[in-house]
Protein backbone atom coordinates (compact mmCIF):
# COMPACT_ATOMS: atom_id res chain seq x y z
CA UNK A 1 0.00 0.00 0.00
CA UNK A 2 1.21 3.72 -0.50
CA UNK A 3 0.27 6.58 1.97
CA UNK A 4 0.33 9.95 0.77
CA UNK A 5 0.70 12.73 3.43
CA UNK A 6 0.20 16.24 3.66
CA UNK A 7 1.73 18.26 6.39
CA UNK A 8 -0.20 20.39 8.71
CA UNK A 9 1.75 24.26 8.93
CA UNK A 10 -1.23 26.32 8.82
CA UNK A 11 -0.46 27.60 12.63
CA UNK A 12 2.24 28.49 12.14
CA UNK A 13 2.10 30.20 8.62
CA UNK A 14 -0.92 31.81 9.25
CA UNK A 15 -1.22 32.47 13.36
CA UNK A 16 -4.44 33.57 14.36
CA UNK A 17 -5.57 33.50 10.98
CA UNK A 18 -5.53 29.75 11.09
CA UNK A 19 -8.81 29.46 13.29
CA UNK A 20 -11.53 31.12 11.15
CA UNK A 21 -9.98 33.39 8.73
CA UNK A 22 -7.79 31.16 6.35
CA UNK A 23 -9.00 28.44 3.77
CA UNK A 24 -8.47 24.65 4.10
CA UNK A 25 -7.76 23.85 0.85
CA UNK A 26 -8.39 20.41 -0.49
CA UNK A 27 -4.85 19.19 -1.44
CA UNK A 28 -5.68 18.39 -5.55
CA UNK A 29 -2.37 17.40 -6.30
CA UNK A 30 -2.29 14.20 -3.53
CA UNK A 31 -5.72 13.24 -4.88
CA UNK A 32 -4.60 13.31 -8.53
CA UNK A 33 -1.29 11.64 -7.64
CA UNK A 34 -3.54 9.07 -5.36
CA UNK A 35 -6.01 8.80 -8.48
CA UNK A 36 -3.25 7.84 -10.48
CA UNK A 37 -2.18 4.89 -8.45
CA UNK A 38 -5.61 3.43 -8.39
CA UNK A 39 -6.04 3.56 -12.15
CA UNK A 40 -2.66 1.27 -11.76
CA UNK A 41 -3.99 -0.97 -9.42
CA UNK A 42 -2.46 0.19 -5.97
CA UNK A 43 -4.16 0.12 -3.47
CA UNK A 44 -3.81 4.09 -1.55
CA UNK A 45 -4.24 5.43 1.53
CA UNK A 46 -4.53 9.32 2.39
CA UNK A 47 -3.74 11.03 5.14
CA UNK A 48 -4.47 14.85 5.21
CA UNK A 49 -2.82 16.52 8.24
CA UNK A 50 -4.47 19.22 8.06
CA UNK A 51 -7.41 17.80 8.71
CA UNK A 52 -7.23 14.33 10.06
CA UNK A 53 -4.72 12.29 12.67
CA UNK A 54 -2.11 10.20 11.56
CA UNK A 55 -2.80 6.57 11.50
CA UNK A 56 -0.58 4.25 9.46
CA UNK A 57 -1.84 0.77 8.02
CA UNK A 58 0.17 -1.88 8.64
CA UNK A 59 0.50 -2.93 4.69
CA UNK A 60 2.16 0.55 3.77
CA UNK A 61 5.47 0.10 2.17
CA UNK A 62 6.04 2.99 0.33
CA UNK A 63 4.63 6.71 1.85
CA UNK A 64 4.62 9.93 -0.49
CA UNK A 65 4.95 13.39 1.06
CA UNK A 66 3.15 16.14 -0.54
CA UNK A 67 3.71 19.84 0.48
CA UNK A 68 0.66 22.15 2.06
CA UNK A 69 -1.18 24.14 -0.16
CA UNK A 70 -1.68 24.01 -4.18
CA UNK A 71 0.98 27.08 -5.32
CA UNK A 72 4.58 26.45 -5.34
CA UNK A 73 5.38 29.59 -2.62
CA UNK A 74 3.08 27.30 0.14
CA UNK A 75 5.18 24.33 -0.59
CA UNK A 76 8.50 26.60 0.48
CA UNK A 77 6.46 27.95 3.30
CA UNK A 78 5.97 24.16 4.84
CA UNK A 79 9.26 22.61 3.82
CA UNK A 80 10.03 22.62 7.06
CA UNK A 81 7.15 20.20 8.32
CA UNK A 82 7.89 18.34 5.38
CA UNK A 83 11.42 17.35 6.56
CA UNK A 84 10.67 16.72 10.38
CA UNK A 85 7.55 14.42 9.21
CA UNK A 86 9.98 12.94 6.88
CA UNK A 87 12.64 12.43 9.50
CA UNK A 88 9.90 11.19 12.24
CA UNK A 89 8.83 8.21 9.83
CA UNK A 90 12.53 7.27 9.65
CA UNK A 91 13.08 7.03 12.64
CA UNK A 92 9.75 4.60 13.06
CA UNK A 93 11.48 2.52 10.87
CA UNK A 94 10.29 3.51 7.35
CA UNK A 95 12.47 3.49 4.60
CA UNK A 96 10.65 3.73 1.39
CA UNK A 97 9.67 7.81 1.95
CA UNK A 98 8.95 9.82 -1.30
CA UNK A 99 9.14 13.84 -0.55
CA UNK A 100 7.68 15.47 -4.06
CA UNK A 101 10.06 18.56 -4.86
CA UNK A 102 7.75 19.02 -8.00
CA UNK A 103 4.53 19.05 -8.74
CA UNK A 104 4.14 15.27 -10.46
CA UNK A 105 3.30 14.83 -14.06
CA UNK A 106 0.28 12.60 -13.88
CA UNK A 107 -0.66 12.79 -17.55
CA UNK A 108 -3.64 14.23 -18.96
CA UNK A 109 -6.01 10.79 -18.42
CA UNK A 110 -5.69 11.28 -14.17
CA UNK A 111 -8.63 12.12 -12.11
CA UNK A 112 -8.41 13.09 -8.87
CA UNK A 113 -9.33 10.86 -6.20
CA UNK A 114 -11.76 13.16 -4.19
CA UNK A 115 -13.69 10.16 -2.88
CA UNK A 116 -11.15 9.94 -0.48
CA UNK A 117 -10.59 12.96 0.81
CA UNK A 118 -13.24 14.51 3.51
CA UNK A 119 -14.57 17.15 1.09
CA UNK A 120 -17.46 18.26 3.63
CA UNK A 121 -14.33 19.70 5.57
CA UNK A 122 -12.48 21.62 3.75
CA UNK A 123 -13.07 25.69 3.55
CA UNK A 124 -13.30 28.55 1.18
CA UNK A 125 -11.64 31.71 1.78
CA UNK A 126 -14.02 34.01 3.77
CA UNK A 127 -14.11 36.49 1.08
CA UNK A 128 -15.27 33.90 -1.23
CA UNK A 129 -18.60 33.47 0.98
CA UNK A 130 -19.44 36.62 1.66
CA UNK A 131 -22.90 37.25 1.88
CA UNK A 132 -24.05 34.65 4.06
CA UNK A 133 -22.86 31.52 2.01
CA UNK A 134 -21.91 28.43 4.10
CA UNK A 135 -17.80 27.98 3.70
CA UNK A 136 -17.63 24.08 3.62
CA UNK A 137 -17.75 21.58 1.76
CA UNK A 138 -14.79 23.36 -1.22
CA UNK A 139 -13.20 22.07 -4.27
CA UNK A 140 -10.99 22.72 -6.45
CA UNK A 141 -9.90 22.36 -9.95
CA UNK A 142 -6.85 23.04 -12.63
CA UNK A 143 -7.89 23.61 -16.05
CA UNK A 144 -4.17 24.28 -16.59
CA UNK A 145 -0.66 23.92 -15.66
CA UNK A 146 2.02 26.37 -15.02
CA UNK A 147 1.49 29.87 -16.17
CA UNK A 148 2.62 31.55 -19.95
CA UNK A 149 3.95 34.66 -18.38
CA UNK A 150 7.45 35.69 -16.68
CA UNK A 151 7.03 37.79 -14.01
CA UNK A 152 10.50 38.40 -12.10
CA UNK A 153 9.34 37.74 -8.15
CA UNK A 154 7.35 34.65 -9.52
CA UNK A 155 8.75 30.96 -8.89
CA UNK A 156 6.15 29.04 -11.06
CA UNK A 157 8.49 27.84 -13.58
CA UNK A 158 10.49 25.72 -11.19
CA UNK A 159 7.49 23.75 -9.83
CA UNK A 160 5.97 22.93 -13.40
CA UNK A 161 6.91 22.12 -16.79
CA UNK A 162 6.17 24.60 -19.65
CA UNK A 163 2.04 26.15 -19.44
CA UNK A 164 -0.07 23.41 -20.87
CA UNK A 165 -4.15 23.57 -21.02
CA UNK A 166 -5.88 20.45 -19.55
CA UNK A 167 -8.34 19.33 -22.16
CA UNK A 168 -12.10 20.72 -21.50
CA UNK A 169 -13.89 17.74 -21.30
CA UNK A 170 -11.27 16.46 -18.88
CA UNK A 171 -11.90 19.96 -17.00
CA UNK A 172 -16.00 19.21 -17.17
CA UNK A 173 -15.74 15.92 -15.26
CA UNK A 174 -14.50 17.74 -12.43
CA UNK A 175 -17.39 20.39 -12.29
CA UNK A 176 -19.84 17.22 -12.28
CA UNK A 177 -18.18 15.31 -10.22
CA UNK A 178 -18.46 18.30 -7.84
CA UNK A 179 -21.62 19.39 -8.66
CA UNK A 180 -23.16 15.32 -7.99
CA UNK A 181 -21.56 15.90 -4.50
CA UNK A 182 -22.92 19.23 -3.74
CA UNK A 183 -20.30 20.90 -3.78
CA UNK A 184 -21.23 24.64 -5.05
CA UNK A 185 -17.48 26.46 -3.88
CA UNK A 186 -14.68 26.23 -6.26
CA UNK A 187 -11.80 27.92 -7.06
CA UNK A 188 -9.84 27.46 -10.16
CA UNK A 189 -6.55 27.26 -9.02
CA UNK A 190 -4.79 27.97 -12.42
CA UNK A 191 -2.29 30.84 -11.95
CA UNK A 192 -3.71 32.31 -15.12
CA UNK A 193 -7.17 31.06 -15.80
CA UNK A 194 -8.41 34.46 -17.56
CA UNK A 195 -5.49 33.72 -20.83
CA UNK A 196 -7.37 32.60 -23.64
CA UNK A 197 -10.22 33.69 -23.70
CA UNK A 198 -12.42 31.38 -26.00
CA UNK A 199 -11.12 28.95 -23.88
CA UNK A 200 -12.82 30.70 -20.79
CA UNK A 201 -16.22 31.10 -23.20
CA UNK A 202 -16.36 27.63 -23.93
CA UNK A 203 -16.25 26.31 -20.59
CA UNK A 204 -18.62 28.51 -19.26
CA UNK A 205 -21.17 27.88 -21.59
CA UNK A 206 -20.54 24.01 -20.64
CA UNK A 207 -21.24 25.37 -17.18
CA UNK A 208 -24.26 27.04 -18.10
CA UNK A 209 -25.44 24.30 -20.51
CA UNK A 210 -25.65 21.61 -17.16
CA UNK A 211 -27.40 24.53 -15.15
CA UNK A 212 -25.11 24.22 -12.73
CA UNK A 213 -24.82 26.30 -9.70
CA UNK A 214 -21.56 27.33 -8.17
CA UNK A 215 -19.83 29.78 -6.76
CA UNK A 216 -16.25 29.97 -8.34
CA UNK A 217 -13.30 32.25 -8.05
CA UNK A 218 -10.45 32.33 -10.52
CA UNK A 219 -7.30 34.63 -11.52
CA UNK A 220 -6.83 37.10 -13.66
CA UNK A 221 -4.73 39.59 -15.26
CA UNK A 222 -6.18 42.95 -15.51
CA UNK A 223 -4.65 43.24 -19.62
CA UNK A 224 -6.11 39.50 -20.52
CA UNK A 225 -9.74 40.79 -19.23
CA UNK A 226 -12.38 40.57 -22.34
CA UNK A 227 -15.24 42.47 -21.18
CA UNK A 228 -17.97 40.58 -23.50
CA UNK A 229 -17.23 37.83 -21.41
CA UNK A 230 -18.20 39.05 -18.24
CA UNK A 231 -21.59 38.66 -18.29
CA UNK A 232 -20.85 34.95 -19.49
CA UNK A 233 -18.62 34.12 -16.55
CA UNK A 234 -21.05 36.01 -13.80
CA UNK A 235 -23.92 33.32 -15.64
CA UNK A 236 -21.65 30.31 -15.20
CA UNK A 237 -21.14 31.47 -11.58
CA UNK A 238 -18.20 33.19 -11.28
CA UNK A 239 -18.37 35.60 -8.89
CA UNK A 240 -15.06 36.20 -7.80
CA UNK A 241 -11.76 37.09 -10.00
CA UNK A 242 -7.87 37.61 -8.17
CA UNK A 243 -6.29 40.02 -10.07
CA UNK A 244 -2.84 40.83 -9.63
CA UNK A 245 -2.59 44.39 -9.78
CA UNK A 246 0.70 44.19 -7.27
CA UNK A 247 1.83 47.92 -7.42
CA UNK A 248 0.64 51.36 -7.71
CA UNK A 249 3.69 52.61 -9.69
CA UNK A 250 3.48 52.45 -13.59
CA UNK A 251 7.27 52.28 -13.88
CA UNK A 252 7.53 49.66 -10.66
CA UNK A 253 5.10 47.21 -12.63
CA UNK A 254 6.69 47.03 -15.86
CA UNK A 255 9.61 46.52 -14.49
CA UNK A 256 8.43 43.62 -13.23
CA UNK A 257 6.91 42.15 -16.55
CA UNK A 258 3.05 42.82 -15.34
CA UNK A 259 2.46 45.20 -18.09
CA UNK A 260 2.45 48.65 -19.21
CA UNK A 261 -1.52 49.77 -18.61
CA UNK A 262 -1.72 52.56 -17.02
CA UNK A 263 -3.58 53.65 -13.57
CA UNK A 264 -6.23 54.65 -15.33
CA UNK A 265 -6.96 51.66 -17.95
CA UNK A 266 -6.42 49.65 -14.56
CA UNK A 267 -9.41 51.26 -12.95
CA UNK A 268 -11.02 51.19 -16.03
CA UNK A 269 -11.66 47.38 -16.11
CA UNK A 270 -11.75 46.59 -12.59
CA UNK A 271 -15.13 49.31 -12.69
CA UNK A 272 -16.28 47.19 -16.05
CA UNK A 273 -15.63 43.80 -13.95
CA UNK A 274 -17.49 45.40 -10.91
CA UNK A 275 -20.04 46.83 -13.22
CA UNK A 276 -21.06 42.74 -14.21
CA UNK A 277 -21.54 42.01 -10.74
CA UNK A 278 -18.42 40.01 -10.25
CA UNK A 279 -16.65 41.04 -7.33
CA UNK A 280 -12.26 41.51 -7.32
CA UNK A 281 -10.41 40.35 -4.98
CA UNK A 282 -6.99 42.68 -5.62
CA UNK A 283 -3.42 41.50 -4.76
CA UNK A 284 -0.62 44.45 -3.71
CA UNK A 285 2.68 43.62 -3.00
CA UNK A 286 5.24 46.07 -0.83
CA UNK A 287 8.69 45.75 -1.52
CA UNK A 288 9.36 46.01 -4.99
CA UNK A 289 13.62 46.49 -5.54
CA UNK A 290 12.71 50.13 -6.38
CA UNK A 291 9.94 50.89 -3.88
CA UNK A 292 10.73 53.25 -1.42
CA UNK A 293 8.47 55.08 1.03
CA UNK A 294 6.94 57.08 -1.53
CA UNK A 295 6.16 54.49 -4.12
CA UNK A 296 4.65 52.45 -1.13
CA UNK A 297 2.18 54.63 -0.14
CA UNK A 298 1.18 54.73 -4.09
CA UNK A 299 0.31 51.42 -3.59
CA UNK A 300 -1.97 52.12 -0.75
CA UNK A 301 -3.78 54.75 -2.57
CA UNK A 302 -4.30 53.14 -5.49
CA UNK A 303 -5.45 50.15 -3.58
CA UNK A 304 -8.15 52.52 -1.45
CA UNK A 305 -8.81 54.11 -5.35
CA UNK A 306 -10.09 50.72 -6.48
CA UNK A 307 -11.40 49.72 -3.21
CA UNK A 308 -11.75 46.30 -4.18
CA UNK A 309 -14.23 44.02 -2.30
CA UNK A 310 -11.15 41.93 -0.62
CA UNK A 311 -7.74 43.27 -1.00
CA UNK A 312 -4.87 41.33 -0.30
CA UNK A 313 -1.63 43.23 0.94
CA UNK A 314 1.79 40.89 0.59
CA UNK A 315 5.49 42.12 0.95
CA UNK A 316 8.01 41.05 -1.81
CA UNK A 317 9.33 37.25 -1.26
CA UNK A 318 12.76 36.52 -2.97
CA UNK A 319 11.40 32.58 -3.58
CA UNK A 320 13.77 29.96 -4.33
CA UNK A 321 13.44 29.67 -8.47
CA UNK A 322 12.60 32.90 -8.96
CA UNK A 323 14.71 35.10 -11.06
CA UNK A 324 14.44 38.08 -7.96
CA UNK A 325 15.49 34.82 -5.90
CA UNK A 326 18.57 35.09 -8.09
CA UNK A 327 18.87 38.65 -7.88
CA UNK A 328 19.19 39.10 -4.37
CA UNK A 329 21.57 36.31 -4.00
CA UNK A 330 23.51 38.09 -5.96
CA UNK A 331 23.25 41.29 -4.18
CA UNK A 332 24.04 39.62 -0.87
CA UNK A 333 21.01 40.70 0.47
CA UNK A 334 18.89 38.95 3.55
CA UNK A 335 17.45 36.08 2.75
CA UNK A 336 14.70 34.24 5.26
CA UNK A 337 17.04 31.32 7.09
CA UNK A 338 13.85 29.09 7.89
CA UNK A 339 11.24 27.73 5.33
CA UNK A 340 8.19 29.74 7.11
CA UNK A 341 10.21 33.02 6.77
CA UNK A 342 8.83 32.97 3.41
CA UNK A 343 5.24 32.78 4.35
CA UNK A 344 3.62 36.09 4.88
CA UNK A 345 1.30 36.07 7.80
CA UNK A 346 4.33 34.46 10.26
CA UNK A 347 6.11 35.17 12.91
CA UNK A 348 9.35 34.66 11.76
CA UNK A 349 8.60 36.34 8.05
CA UNK A 350 11.58 37.67 6.75
CA UNK A 351 10.39 39.93 3.61
CA UNK A 352 13.21 41.23 0.96
CA UNK A 353 14.67 44.78 1.33
CA UNK A 354 14.50 47.28 -1.25
CA UNK A 355 17.75 49.59 -2.78
CA UNK A 356 16.32 51.81 -0.35
CA UNK A 357 14.38 50.70 2.29
CA UNK A 358 14.79 47.57 5.30
CA UNK A 359 13.10 44.81 5.83
CA UNK A 360 11.37 46.31 9.12
CA UNK A 361 10.49 49.11 6.98
CA UNK A 362 8.51 47.12 4.27
CA UNK A 363 6.83 44.49 6.69
CA UNK A 364 5.95 47.31 8.88
CA UNK A 365 4.45 49.58 6.19
CA UNK A 366 2.44 46.41 5.15
CA UNK A 367 0.80 45.51 8.44
CA UNK A 368 -0.51 49.16 9.06
CA UNK A 369 -1.12 49.40 5.29
CA UNK A 370 -4.00 46.43 5.93
CA UNK A 371 -5.34 47.55 9.06
CA UNK A 372 -6.22 51.00 7.36
CA UNK A 373 -7.46 49.74 4.23
CA UNK A 374 -10.16 47.45 6.37
CA UNK A 375 -11.32 49.75 8.71
CA UNK A 376 -11.75 52.64 6.35
CA UNK A 377 -15.19 53.97 6.65
CA UNK A 378 -15.20 53.79 2.89
CA UNK A 379 -14.59 50.61 2.54
CA UNK A 380 -16.79 49.60 5.12
CA UNK A 381 -19.78 51.32 3.76
CA UNK A 382 -19.63 49.87 0.26
CA UNK A 383 -19.22 46.14 1.91
CA UNK A 384 -22.21 47.06 3.85
CA UNK A 385 -24.31 47.51 0.68
CA UNK A 386 -23.00 45.16 -0.87
CA UNK A 387 -22.89 42.26 1.66
CA UNK A 388 -24.82 43.16 4.66
CA UNK A 389 -24.01 44.04 8.23
CA UNK A 390 -23.22 40.78 9.29
CA UNK A 391 -19.71 40.72 6.66
CA UNK A 392 -18.98 44.41 7.98
CA UNK A 393 -18.66 42.87 11.59
CA UNK A 394 -16.16 39.46 10.26
CA UNK A 395 -14.59 42.17 8.49
CA UNK A 396 -13.80 44.16 11.99
CA UNK A 397 -12.97 40.88 14.12
CA UNK A 398 -10.43 40.03 11.32
CA UNK A 399 -8.53 43.19 11.79
CA UNK A 400 -8.65 42.56 15.41
CA UNK A 401 -6.75 39.34 14.84
CA UNK A 402 -2.55 40.58 15.34
CA UNK A 403 -0.01 38.86 13.99
CA UNK A 404 3.45 38.22 16.23
CA UNK A 405 6.32 39.68 13.75
CA UNK A 406 9.59 38.64 15.63
CA UNK A 407 11.34 41.63 13.09
CA UNK A 408 9.17 43.93 14.56
CA UNK A 409 9.62 42.93 18.02
CA UNK A 410 6.43 41.20 18.82
CA UNK A 411 6.76 38.31 20.88
CA UNK A 412 5.01 35.34 21.09
CA UNK A 413 4.59 33.47 24.54
CA UNK A 414 7.96 33.84 26.31
CA UNK A 415 10.58 34.55 23.96
CA UNK A 416 12.90 37.17 24.35
CA UNK A 417 12.52 40.84 22.53
CA UNK A 418 14.93 41.22 20.14
CA UNK A 419 16.66 44.22 19.83
CA UNK A 420 14.52 46.06 17.02
CA UNK A 421 17.49 48.06 16.04
CA UNK A 422 19.67 45.69 15.25
CA UNK A 423 17.62 42.59 14.10
CA UNK A 424 17.81 41.74 10.64
CA UNK A 425 17.09 38.55 9.32
CA UNK A 426 20.22 36.20 8.55
CA UNK A 427 22.28 37.07 5.96
CA UNK A 428 22.38 35.23 2.79
CA UNK A 429 25.49 33.10 3.91
CA UNK A 430 23.11 31.43 6.52
CA UNK A 431 20.08 31.08 4.91
CA UNK A 432 18.18 28.07 4.52
CA UNK A 433 18.19 27.28 0.56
Amino acid sequence: MTLLLRVSSKSKNYQGLADEISAIEPPIWMALRAGYLRSRGREVQVIDLELMPLGIDGDTDRIEIFPIGNHPSAFIQSKEGVESLKNSLIVSGFKNILVWERIPDFGEETSPAWDLFPMEEYRAHNWHCWGGIKRTPYGVIATSLSCPYNCKFCCIKSFYEEYREIPIVKVMEEFDYFHKHCISNIKIIDELFFYKPKRVENICREIIKNDYKFNIWAYARVDTIKPKLLPIMKEAGFNWLGIGIESGNEKIRKQSFKGSLSNKKIKEVISEVKDNGIHIGGNFIFGFLEDNLSSMQETLDFAKDLNCEFTNFYTMMAYPGSQLYEEVKRRKWELPSTWSGYSQYSYDTCPMRTKFLNNEDVLSFRDKAFKEFYTSTRYLTMIESKFGLKTVDEIRQMTKIQLKRKLLGDVIENSRKPDRATYVCPKTENQAV
